[in-house]
């Protein structure tokens, strides 16, 4: 499961960055659409827990909102297309006219409402949202890089990148396995050996073969000679900036 601070950093990287097609850092008005929201891959519950949250803790206002509440934006809208339309007490009984003219005003309404976005908040700051931002990422440390070791065997880079599938209970392997329940500690090569036996390749040429090469290498395995090898794992925003590093450009591995 996703750490719930990198959830909220999500949310809030993605209002940010509507609100830099905005002037100003106060009051700012921001639609979001469906489709941007998708793409976090974050549930519908959870996405709407940290609305809430962002509003209860004063970073937004929620003004209008077709996504988590849309009975409630659609309820809105037609009473106060009604009192726009009939006065304040409206009408009990409506003839067949009067029932299509606010039909089709609150359709109209409506369809305004969502070309802004299906959900539309204001911030109360920019600056105080950013603040919040930093915050969050000093109390929970986020993962920008990590590496999962399969039952299927697969090293994967990220949730989707395979770097390797060795065969099952080879050199390869073993070491692996064993290097990857040691994480974040100096390994001696003479641990690994009384585990999985003397072994017949260097542990650099094993990191290849396994798919650790160039920057992904040098990123989770800093340290690897003859006699020891530390493998760091996962990597955290705060090991890249202690240890001025950048993000791994994968398309170029």
């Amino acid at each position: 499961m996703r750490n719930e601070s990198k959830k909220i950093i999500e949310v809030v990287n993605l209002i940010r960055k509507r609100a830099k097609y905005f002037s100003g850092d106060t009051n700012l008005k921001i639609g979001l659409k469906i489709k941007d929201l998708d793409k976090l891959k974050i549930k519908n519950e959870d996405l709407k827990a940290i609305f809430l949250m962002l509003e209860k803790n004063g970073q937004i206002k929620i003004l209008n909102d077709l996504i988590f509440d849309f009975n409630g934006l659609i309820k809105k809208i037609s009473q106060s297309v009604s009192k726009e339309l009939f006065g304040k007490k409206g009408k009990k009984h409506l003839s067949s006219y009067d029932a299509a003219r606010l039909s089709l005003r609150i359709d109209k309404e409506y369809k305004r409402i969502k070309e802004n976005g299906e959900i539309q908040i204001s911030l109360v700051s920019l600056d105080e949202l950013n603040d919040f931002k930093k915050k969050l990422e000093i109390m929970e440390d986020v993962v920008i890089h990590r590496i999962e070791f399969k039952n299927n065997r697969k090293i994967i880079l990220d949730g989707k990148i395979k770097l390797s599938k060795p065969d099952f209970y080879s050199e390869n392997d073993n070491f692996f396995n064993f290097v990857y329940n040691n994480s974040n500690r100096k390994i001696n090569i003479s641990e690994i050996e009384a585990v999985v036996g003397k072994l017949k390749k260097r542990p650099v040429n094993i990191l290849a073969d396994l798919g650790f090469k160039g920057d992904t290498k040098k990123m989770f395995f800093p340290a690897v000679s003859a006699e020891a090898i530390m493998f760091i794992n996962p990597i955290t925003k705060k090991y890249l900036k202690d240890n001025n590093l950048k993000k791994l450009k994968l398309d170029k591995e």
